[in-house]
């Protein structure tokens, strides 16, 4: 069996474990082309939210081209024989390096992720996103607690300054100093 995973980088010939964000090292794979054509881009939590398999939400004005816009991805073919599901990671992870069986490269990627996703470019929200953002401070916490990286809130609240007020309560809450 084998599994997949992209990267926004070309060449690749072994992949790595690397920390999660769930404080653990792996290499995340999955099952089909699909699930990893959004990973081609390096982007994080605050750019996009993925709402199901198939649903792709802009969370602020010009997060969907500076991810994708003239770029290229890169998928990889991974010898699947280390992959298990982990519960911590909810995902399919290898904890050990996998080799690169082959790589596709997916040009314009861009025009593929349009064409193959119900995409809501900024303003423009399906029903179960907050109008008023108000998902990225619990979500902001969450990852904090998690990675304890500091630097989640400057950068959140720079795309987000009509949710300041909301973080710093949060973070007084939480005994949290920048």
């Amino acid at each position: 069996m084998v599994f997949y995973h992209s990267s926004p980088a070309s060449g690749i010939e072994l992949f790595t474990p690397r920390i999660s964000t769930h404080g653990i090292p792996v290499v995340y794979g999955a099952k089909s082309i699909d699930s990893v054509l959004l990973y081609c881009a390096k982007w994080n939590d605050f750019m996009i939210t993925c709402g199901s398999d198939d649903v792709i939400v802009e969370r602020y004005q010009g997060a969907f081209n500076e991810l994708y816009k003239d770029k290229k991805g890169y998928i990889y073919v991974l010898d699947g024989s280390t992959f298990e599901y982990d519960e911590t990671c909810k995902d399919y992870v290898s904890k050990v390096p996998v080799k690169v069986i082959d790589c596709i490269i997916i040009n314009r990627l861009y025009d593929v992720i349009m064409a193959k996703y119900d995409v809501y470019l900024y303003p423009h929200k399906p029903p179960w996103v907050p109008e008023d953002d108000s998902d990225i401070v619990p979500h902001t916490m969450k990852l904090y607690h998690m990675c304890h990286d500091k630097g989640l809130f400057p950068y959140v609240i720079n795309h987000f300054p009509h949710l300041a007020e909301a973080f710093d309560n949060e973070l007084k809450r939480n005994h949290i100093s920048l």
